[in-house]
C-alpha cells in the first residue's frame, strides 16, 4: 500500500502542463527510388511514382522519403502522433507487407526521370541518390541499396490499388528525435517483400499530378505550457484623490495564459477587470490593494502580485447663508463655514458682488438675479459645495392719479382727498418693500351758472351738459347744451361732466316775468310761433300781428350773434337759414310789445 502512494505521488510531481494538441499535414521534402543496379546509373528523382519490391526479373526496388520536421514543428513540441498516407497506383501482386526504416545517412534528389510506367528507372543525374550513391556519383552508401535500420518503425500491409497508411509509437519517437537534433532526419526507407519476385508496388510522389495523391505526413503534437512572468506591477501615480484616476500596469509577459485578470481586496477577491495589454485604469473612492495575475490557457493559476493606491482625504467644503433669497436693502449677509476654512468662495453668473474670503454678498452692488454660490477649501484634492442665492430688487416708483372732488383715494395706508405728494411702502410678490411717490390731483367741475331772465348759462368751457328739473327730479330731454331757456316757473340745475367727474349745480329757481314795455299787452307776445322746427332753409315767425317795426336775432347756443334781420309792417316774418350749419340754435324776436325766446334745430 505504501508503495502504491509512492508511485501515486511521483506520477503527480512529474505532470507537465500541456496545450492542446495540433495537427499539422506535411509534404515530403525530397523523394526517389533506388533502382537495384551495381552501376547505380538509375534513378528517377524528378519522377512523379517510386517503387517498392521486387519486379519479375527479380530486381529489388527501394524508396526514400523525407519531411522537414523541424521546419514545420515548433521546437520543444511533444510528438504525439504520427501518420504516413501514400497512394498506391499499380501493383503487378496481391498483398506484401511493406515496412518503413529510418535512414542512417543524408540522400540526394536529382532531376532524374524513368520512362514508361517508371518500374525500369531513368538515367541518374547529379546529386541522385542511387543503388550505391547517396549523392550521385560522388559519395556512396555504405551498403548497396541504402543505410537502414533493420527494424522497421512501422509495416503496412499493401493490396490492391488505394490509399494505405503507416502509423506507430516507433514513428513518433522518429519524428521526435528529427524535431529535437535535426541534423540526424535522413528520412525513411520503403522496403518490400524482396524473398520472391513480382512483388513491387507503385506509389505516387511527391512530383504526382494530383496533390490529394501526394504523400502525406500528418504529426499531431502538443506544446508545453509556458506559465506567465511578472517582473514588476505598479500604481501610477500611487496616491490619488477620491474616484481620480491611477494606472496600474503589468511589467511582464502572459506567455500561454489568456489575459491579465486584476482583482481588489485579495487574490481572487472582487474581479476588477481583465485584459492582453496588462494596464488597467481604475478610480477608487477609499484606499485599495489591487492583485494582478495571469489565468486561462494552459497555465498554472498563480500567486498575485499587489499594488496599493491611497486615496488622500479631501477638505470639507460644507457652508451656508441664512436664507436662500434676499432684498437688495437687506443686511449683507456672510458665509458660515461648517466645513474647513480658508477657502475661496465665488459666485456665478455675473452680475453678484461676493467677498471672495468670507463669502459675504453686497446685495445693493449686485443685480438682482439667481446666482450659485461655490465655496473651495483648497487642498491636495479638490471639494467644493454650493449654493443657490437669489437676489430681489428693491423697487422706488412714481405714480400719478386723480380724483373727482368729494371722492376719496386708498393709498396703502393713507385716504387722500386732498392733492398733494405721498409717499408709501409696500410688500412686492418676492417680500421686499417697494416705495412708491404719487403726485394726487383732485379734479373740480365748473358747475357754476349765469341767469339772464329765462336764459340760464352753464359756465364750464370744456364740459358736457344735461339740464336738470329740480320740481320734477328728472333730467330734461334734449337740453344738453350750455344754454337753457325756460318757459315756466321753476327749479333747474345742470349736470356737468368734466374729465371723468360729474357734478351737479345748486337748483336755481326761475319766475318768468314780461319784459314788455309799460301799458303793453304781454300777452300778445304769448301768440308769437315760428315754424317749420326742424329747419331747413327757411324759418318763419308769425308775430300774430303786424307791428310797425319788429327785428329777428339767431345766436348760437353760447349766446354770439350770427344773423340779425329787422322788419316793417309785417305779421308773418321770414329767415332765410340755408347757410347755417346743422346744430341748435336760439331765435329772438323784438317787437314794441317785448322780447320773444325760442330754440330752432337745424338740419
Amino acid at each position: 500500500m505504501k508503495k502504491f502512494l509512492l508511485s501515486l505521488a511521483s506520477l503527480t510531481c512529474s505532470c507537465i502542463f500541456m496545450q492542446a494538441q495540433t495537427t499539422v499535414n506535411i509534404s515530403p521534402q525530397k523523394d526517389n527510388t533506388l533502382y537495384e543496379d551495381p552501376a547505380g546509373n538509375l534513378s528517377n528523382g524528378a519522377g512523379d511514382h517510386f517503387f517498392v519490391g521486387t519486379t519479375g526479373s527479380n530486381r529489388i526496388r527501394r524508396s526514400l522519403i523525407k519531411f522537414d520536421v523541424a521546419g514545420s514543428i515548433p521546437a520543444g513540441a511533444t510528438i504525439t502522433g504520427v501518420t504516413l498516407t501514400l497512394s498506391m497506383d499499380q501493383t503487378i501482386s496481391g498483398p506484401n507487407s511493406i515496412g518503413l526504416h529510418t535512414v542512417g545517412a543524408d540522400w540526394g534528389e536529382g532531376t532524374s526521370v524513368a520512362g514508361g510506367g517508371g518500374g525500369g528507372g531513368g538515367t541518374s543525374t547529379t546529386n541522385d541518390a542511387t543503388w550505391i550513391h547517396t549523392f550521385y556519383s560522388g559519395s556512396l552508401w555504405t551498403n548497396p541499396g541504402g543505410d537502414y535500420n533493420a527494424s522497421a518503425s512501422a509495416t503496412t500491409s499493401v493490396d490492391g490499388t488505394g490509399a494505405y497508411t503507416w502509423s506507430s509509437a516507433q514513428m513518433e519517437s522518429d519524428v521526435q528525435s528529427w524535431l529535437d537534433a535535426a541534423a540526424t532526419n535522413f528520412g525513411w526507407e520503403l522496403s518490400g517483400n524482396e524473398s520472391v519476385s513480382g512483388t513491387a508496388k507503385r506509389f505516387a510522389s511527391r512530383e504526382f499530378g494530383s496533390s490529394t495523391e501526394q504523400p502525406v505526413l500528418a504529426i499531431t503534437y502538443t506544446l508545453p505550457c509556458i506559465d506567465p512572468v511578472v517582473t514588476a506591477f505598479s500604481a501610477s501615480p500611487a496616491s490619488v484623490c477620491s474616484g481620480s484616476p491611477s494606472t496600474l500596469t503589468v511589467s511582464g509577459s502572459l506567455n500561454d495564459a489568456t489575459a491579465w485578470y486584476l482583482y481588489s481586496g485579495s487574490c481572487g477577491g472582487t474581479a476588477v477587470a481583465s485584459n492582453t495589454s496588462g494596464v488597467f485604469t481604475v478610480s477608487p473612492v477609499a484606499t485599495t490593494d489591487y492583485f494582478v495575475r495571469a489565468e486561462g490557457g494552459c497555465v498554472t493559476v498563480s500567486t498575485c502580485d499587489n499594488a496599493l493606491v491611497t486615496v488622500l482625504p479631501a477638505n470639507d467644503p460644507a457652508f451656508s447663508y441664512s436664507s436662500s433669497s434676499f432684498c437688495a436693502n437687506d443686511a449683507d449677509p456672510a458665509a458660515t463655514i461648517t466645513g474647513t476654512g480658508g477657502g475661496t468662495f465665488s459666485a456665478a453668473p455675473a452680475g453678484i458682488i461676493i467677498n471672495s474670503s468670507t463669502g459675504s454678498i453686497d446685495l445693493a452692488a449686485s443685480t438682482a438675479g439667481t446666482y450659485t454660490v461655490t465655496y473651495d477649501p483648497g487642498g491636495s484634492c479638490p471639494a467644493s459645495a454650493s449654493q443657490v442665492v437669489t437676489i430681489h430688487n428693491v423697487y422706488n416708483t412714481t405714480d400719478a392719479q386723480s380724483i373727482c372732488n368729494g371722492l376719496s383715494y386708498s393709498f396703502g395706508t393713507q385716504t387722500l382727498t386732498s392733492p398733494g405728494t405721498y409717499t408709501e411702502t409696500f410688500s412686492s410678490v418676492t417680500g421686499c418693500d417697494s416705495t412708491v411717490t404719487l403726485t394726487f390731483s383732485v379734479t373740480t367741475v365748473d358747475t357754476s351758472l349765469t341767469v339772464l331772465g329765462n336764459e340760464l348759462t352753464a359756465h364750464s368751457s370744456t364740459g358736457t351738459f344735461q339740464w336738470f328739473d329740480c320740481d320734477l327730479n328728472t333730467p330734461i330731454a334734449g337740453e344738453t347744451d350750455s344754454m337753457l331757456v325756460v318757459f315756466a316757473d321753476g327749479n333747474y340745475s345742470v349736470i356737468v361732466s368734466d374729465n371723468g367727474c360729474v357734478d351737479t349745480s345748486d337748483c336755481v329757481h326761475i319766475i318768468i316775468l314780461c319784459t314788455c314795455p309799460v301799458n303793453s299787452n304781454c300777452l300778445a307776445m304769448a301768440n308769437v310761433r315760428s315754424f317749420p322746427n326742424p329747419v331747413k332753409n327757411k324759418v318763419s315767425i308769425d308775430l300774430g300781428k303786424s307791428y310797425e317795426k319788429s327785428t329777428v336775432e339767431l345766436m348760437d347756443l353760447h349766446g354770439k350773434l350770427i344773423l340779425t334781420q329787422s322788419f316793417e309792417g309785417k305779421q308773418l316774418l321770414e329767415m332765410e337759414t340755408g347757410d347755417l350749419k346743422t346744430g341748435i340754435y336760439l331765435l329772438k324776436v323784438h317787437s314794441p310789445e317785448g322780447v320773444f325766446v325760442t330754440k330752432i334745430i337745424k338740419e
